[in-house]
């Protein structure tokens, strides 16, 4: 079986600037405004803002002039297509079912992949992508992160992809967790990723929620307040994955004495376990095997139980 971690590719796939006079270019770029918005920035990073700029322009102004008597109204479409349409149809398109669905039957009958190209534009998550996404980066740490890049830079799948890296993150041995994350955040296009490796996101997008509902009801601010306090938005210390990540995002936004409690959190925790360990090695013998008992344990230990395990007596 080929363990080896595919690369995706969603980048758009044109290896020349668009021309003024290819009528198929024009519907291109309306294509990119109507369904794969992302494509706009590459191509602007790529070919510069000014072909970019001159390529938007002058069809509106020919069309204005001749665009009525020819039946042509390709300036129209396009002034108000690229002058409003990047804000405002980003901002609409964000549910957008449709291709959520479509994308979903896709990767049905064309595969997984395919199925992401065509659901560039919905933020519903895709219900294979986490389970896709969590062996690449158990696999190969750095590909994996390369596709979680090409995921945040061309769809709008954020929800798998924050789901996979702290899915993968709970795994990973408390030893490699500072080495790992200072991976992801010097190689993410992101760094809300690793804000939401310690924040959670659905408490996120529950405090959000509640402003977009509540917000412009100024009567209710008081219990917007409170319902919005349910739901606790800082960066978490309750677990060495958490941890790790808060102190790197706390570092990114400027706080070195947060990070620095964050990063406390693992090195006491290994060291309060260390002691531990030692203070088991001593008398009365067999308390390591004691902890490694219970450690294996979810549902705890009779007594009958414990002494069959380790091989203890209770005599002496």
């Amino acid at each position: 079986m080929d363990r080896t971690v595919p690369k995706l590719d969603l980048a758009p796939k044109l290896n020349r600037p668009l021309s003024l006079w290819n009528p198929l270019d024009y519907l291109l770029l309306l294509y990119w405004v109507l369904f794969f918005p992302q494509a706009l920035s590459w191509y602007e990073n790529k070919y510069g803002r000014k072909s970019f700029r001159k390529l938007t322009t002058w069809p509106e102004r020919r069309g204005v002039v001749v665009g009525v008597a020819r039946g042509m109204a390709v300036g129209v479409v396009f002034g108000v297509a690229v002058g409003v349409g990047f804000g405002v149809a980003w901002n609409l398109s964000i549910l957008r079912p449709e291709n959520w669905l479509f994308g979903v039957l896709s990767s049905c009958f064309l595969g997984k992949e395919r199925g992401i190209l065509l659901s560039r534009i919905t933020i519903l998550p895709l219900p294979y992508l986490t389970s896709l996404l969590k062996p690449w980066l158990t696999r190969d740490w750095e590909t994996g992160i390369y596709n979680l890049n090409q995921l945040l830079s061309y769809t709008l799948q954020f929800i798998p992809v924050v789901e996979a890296t702290n899915q993968v993150l709970a795994e990973i041995p408390s030893e490699q967790l500072i080495y790992r994350v200072s991976q992801l955040t010097e190689n993410t296009d992101d760094l809300d990723l690793v804000k939401f490796c310690s924040v959670s996101l659905s408490n996120q997008m529950k405090s959000l929620a509640i402003d977009s509902f509540l917000g412009i009801l100024f009567f209710l601010r008081r219990w917007q307040e409170n319902l919005k306090a349910r739901f606790h938005t800082e960066p978490r210390l309750d677990t060495h994955p958490h941890a790790v990540a808060a102190g790197f995002w706390y570092l990114y936004d400027g706080k070195p004495e947060a990070a620095k409690e964050a990063f406390a959190v693992v090195r006491l925790g290994r060291y309060y376990f260390e002691g531990i360990w030692k203070q088991a090695a001593e008398n009365p013998p067999g308390q390591q095997e004691i902890i490694k008992a219970f450690a294996l344990s979810q549902d705890g230990l009779i007594e009958a139980q414990l002494l069959q395990i380790t091989s203890l007596s209770l005599q002496g």
